[in-house]
């Protein structure tokens, strides 16, 4: 069981306040949600290490019961999460590379390099 760290978009505050009379968005701590639109999102950074994954949550709904406060790990350490981390920050990293170099310093061979990379 991990957590991971999420985000409310303006939009879905917004809704949840007009819909839940009796809430306002810090209310949801300890708070069982039924997240109803959502994706998981990637934060590139220049270092690996401040990289990691979220929740954007875009639509969400309040239950009236609180959760059984557990401690459990970031997802963003464990050891597959932190592969594919490193594996999209390399990505991240090469496309900046690429785009620090002007046209005329860029070889074929350095970007067949980095397609072959990336793949």
């Amino acid at each position: 069981q991990y957590c991971i760290k999420a985000f409310v978009s303006e939009k879905a505050k917004l809704e949840m306040e007009q819909e839940e009379e009796h809430y306002v968005l810090s209310d949801i701590k300890h708070k069982v949600i039924i997240l109803r639109n959502y994706s998981i999102e990637f934060r590139a950074e220049e270092e690996l290490k401040d990289c990691e994954f979220y929740v954007l949550i875009q639509q969400f709904r309040i239950l009236p019961m609180e959760s059984n406060i557990i401690t459990t790990p970031f997802c963003n350490k464990d050891y597959a999460v932190r592969e594919k981390i490193e594996e999209l920050w390399k990505s991240h990293v090469a496309v900046i590379d690429l785009k620090a170099m002007s046209c005329s310093d860029v070889s074929l061979t350095q970007l067949l390099n980095v397609v072959e990379e990336e793949n």
